[in-house]
């Protein structure tokens, strides 16, 4: 005999239980319009996920990723998707949530699918994308969980400082203290996750693992490529769905009427962070490094790649100094500098081949686990 309502519930199957009715005399305020409020949280995309990269010679590698992290910014009052980020990663860390942040203020430009078949529907897109003058717009107060990446000193500077917003960091694993974002997380699963080759199942057990289990086979797995292609269309067309909440209007019908229709005030990131949105990221200091009795120019090494410029190359005096460095982990061609008084040296560039092709840290640490010793002098 099962004693309680949450004891049963669990027997029965339930992963969670909702909260009990609040009878608190402070009433929670709701969000009355865009950017009042938004909500963060990560979801792990259920998959196994083929990643197919080439290397700065031209060479073709193949591994397999078993946790994607989708990372999503929502807006509260009209469930617009503002910004998403996807983590190739176990865990996501400070990094990736201050990317999404970046996501979500910086325009939004359309992108191209070579997917047959996808493309951005007629009502489909993002705020910025739909209307340029929400681009840097920023919002009040931002709704999180208390994992470890959200409260990271890193991250509540960027909110804090830089962002300028309140910080609401609730329980994890508690859907009713963000539910428009456990809402959303639920309908892209079963949108995307569930339907894709590689699915992993919620639970060892799931029936649906079997079904969509490749065995092995990595040509069958979803590419990195692929995947990019399909959240961009997934979380574009959930935009332009129609929502029953919102009375049959879309998220971004929504948006356009708040801010077109009623000019509702909305507040922009301040001009002079404009250009710098990545000094929301903590800089790494890399010593100035030089080899005179082999003639290499000064330059800084981050992550195995030699950086530098014409500005740094010809500038003897900083060897030896460390430089702060800011980088853009999605794309590693180049890192921007600054001395050590905050000066800014400018953009360094990764320096052969690195600087060619667009890559990001993740798939520089898989290429250079196979590389191989070399054999004699480079």
């Amino acid at each position: 005999m099962l004693r309680g309502f949450g004891a049963a519930a669990r027997a029965a199957g339930a992963s969670h239980l909702k909260g009990l009715p609040s009878f608190d005399d402070e009433v929670k305020v709701a969000a009355t319009r865009p950017y009042q409020v938004v909500e963060f949280d990560g979801h792990r995309l259920d998959i196994r996920l083929k990643v197919v990269v080439r290397d700065p010679l031209g060479f073709e590698h193949e591994f397999e990723m078993e946790r994607v992290w989708l990372l999503v910014i929502i807006n509260v009052c009209t469930h617009v998707v503002i910004g998403y980020h996807i983590v190739l990663a176990s865990e996501y860390s400070r990094y990736d949530v201050i990317k999404t942040l970046e996501n979500a203020l910086e325009p939004r430009c359309p992108k191209s699918f070579s997917i047959a078949g996808l493309g951005y529907g007629a009502h489909d897109g993002f705020a910025s994308q739909r209307m340029p003058e929400l681009a840097y717009a920023v919002w009040d107060r931002m709704k999180l969980d208390n994992a470890k990446a959200n409260l990271a000193d890193d991250t509540s500077r960027a909110l804090c400082e830089f962002v300028e917003c309140l910080v609401d960091a609730g329980p994890r694993h508690s859907p009713d203290e963000r539910p428009y974002i456990e809402r959303f997380f639920g309908t892209i699963a079963s949108r995307l996750s569930l339907r894709l080759p590689g699915y992993t199942g919620s639970h060892p057990r799931d029936l649906r693992r079997a079904l969509a289990d490749p065995r092995g086979n990595l040509r069958l797995y979803v590419s990195l490529g692929e995947l990019e292609e399909l959240v961009e269309y997934s979380l574009a067309s959930y935009n332009g769905t129609p929502h029953s909440r919102l009375n049959n209007a879309t998220p971004l019908e929504a948006m356009e009427f708040f801010v077109r229709g009623r000019q509702t005030m909305v507040t922009w990131l301040a001009e002079h962070h404009r250009g710098t949105l990545c000094l929301m990221q903590s800089a790494r200091r890399c010593p100035v490094r030089a080899y005179i009795d082999q003639g290499i120019r000064p330059h800084i090494n981050l992550h195995g790649v030699r950086y530098t410029s014409i500005v740094l190359a010809t500038s003897a005096h900083l060897i030896g100094q460390r430089l702060l460095v800011y980088m853009n982990a999605d794309d590693l061609r180049c890192v921007r500098a600054f001395l050590p008084d905050g000066t800014e040296l400018g953009v360094l560039d990764a320096q052969g081949a690195w600087r060619v092709v667009p890559h990001n840290l993740k798939l520089r640490q898989e290429i250079r686990k196979t590389e191989r010793p070399a054999s004699g002098p480079t």
